[in-house]
């Protein structure tokens, strides 16, 4: 203990030693620290009471407790007198570090529990059908609904586990704002603030495949994923996400990190007329129209909106509404799907999604 010029004991609550300037205490029993931890109170032993107890030098041991308990006692070698200073700063700094150690292990444990909630949902077929308001209040109280979307899967190479914790651990240090849950040992999705996150991420993503050497494969959701407002919508973006990159046989694992939007029509199209089975991510889009008071209005004005070639006027003459009402039910539709119907990739996605095809 050059530091200090005192030994230092880290004593557990029974009295064993569990960690020591003299390595030779090591594994020993303090009578002095088990007797503080049980009467969780500050022992002092001065020079002319060290016979007191068996093999107990000079010093102080101070219980540390937090929320009643005591996690250790810690002996600081030495006079009562001469050390108090520098004893009390290291009682505290234990504390501070025993609590920070305690507080993070909570919110490990609160972020494992809600990563598991949410990795039910997306793996449970039949999961939309539970999801009604009480449930995506509940939901959006433990996880924000993100601005940008993108999910995250690695191949299962030797050392994946390894690198994927790593990853992981980069994008939380990176941004504050982002959020990441945990959904497989190899799959993990990313809720961002802005899109400009990603950018930075993404340095993250090249840098961890090529140390690592495995691949991986990024699925973003850039039009039906930008500003989502219902979590039914995400769970099915995300249960999309996971089919199309991991069972998706025209995408092979060529580049060690590829990058594909997933809700872009060209993407979409292509991802239809393959072999696999049409994704169910159209149906959750009509949904949530079928689920509005609005939503037999809003499909109405956006058939009509491209069966009158994205003409406002002829759509408002069509309707027999005003023009103005016209740009109404689509910033509903907006805030509805996440769409914007004046957007031609949104509007090709309203349509595939309300056509019924």
């Amino acid at each position: 203990m050059k530091i200090i010029f005192h030994n230092v004991n880290v004593i557990l609550p029974n009295g064993v030693i569990f960690a020591s300037g003299d390595k030779s205490r090591i594994g020993k029993i303090h009578e002095a620290g088990r007797k503080a931890a049980l009467d969780k109170k500050r022992i002092n032993i001065y020079p002319e009471d060290a016979n007191l107890f068996k093999g107990v030098a000079p010093g102080i041991n101070q219980p540390i407790i937090v929320d009643g308990q005591v996690q250790m006692v810690l002996g600081v070698t030495g006079n009562p007198n001469e050390i108090a200073r520098y004893a009390e700063l290291a009682f505290l700094t234990a504390e501070l570090l025993i609590n920070q150690a305690l507080s993070n292990e909570a919110n490990n444990w609160k972020a494992s529990m809600r990563d598991m909630e949410f990795a039910s949902l997306v793996m449970d077929p039949n999961a939309d059908k539970t999801i009604d308001s009480s449930k995506e209040a509940e939901l959006s109280s433990i996880i924000p609904l993100p601005k940008y979307l993108y999910l995250v899967v690695m191949q299962r190479a030797p050392n994946y586990h390894a690198a994927i914790f790593e990853l992981i651990q980069k994008i939380r240090k990176l941004s504050d704002s982002s959020d990441i849950i945990v959904l497989k040992p190899n799959v993990f999705i990313v809720l961002n603030d802005s899109l400009s996150a990603f950018a930075k991420q993404q340095e993250l993503l090249n840098d961890s495949a090529y140390d690592n050497d495995v691949h991986i494969r990024v699925g973003r959701f850039e039009n039906i994923g930008c500003n989502l407002t219902s979590f039914k919508l995400l769970i099915s973006l995300v249960r999309f996400g996971i089919k199309a990159l991991t069972a998706d046989p025209a995408n092979p694992l060529e580049d060690k990190v590829a990058v594909y939007d997933l809700d872009d029509p060209e993407y979409l199209s292509s991802y239809i007329l393959s072999e696999l089975p049409a994704p169910d991510l159209f149906n959750s889009i009509r949904s949530v129209f079928d689920a509005s008071s609005q939503g037999d209005k809003l499909i109405e004005t956006v058939k009509t909106y491209i069966a009158e070639d994205q003409e406002v006027s002829r759509t408002a003459e069509k309707l027999g509404v005003h023009r103005n009402t016209i740009q109404k039910r689509f910033e509903a539709v907006k805030q509805l799907s996440g769409l914007d119907p004046t957007r031609f990739k949104d509007l090709m996605l309203l349509y595939m999604a309300l056509s019924g095809n």
